[in-house]
């Protein structure tokens, strides 16, 4: 996903952590970025009130 996120020419942030030797648990995109994740659920959504726009 962040490979296609940067071919766009968007900003992606990636997060490795090294107790789990380096592994990638988890990526910061920019708000331009939605398209590539909008069709993916979000986490605790049905705890989450949604605000007009589908922001929460």
């Amino acid at each position: 996903m962040c490979d296609e996120v940067s071919a766009a020419g968007l900003v992606c942030v990636r997060f490795h952590e090294p107790d789990l030797r380096g592994a990638l648990t988890a990526a910061a995109l920019e708000p331009a970025a939605r398209r590539f994740v909008s069709h993916l659920p979000r986490a605790l959504s049905a705890s989450l009130p949604v605000v007009k726009g589908g922001e929460t």
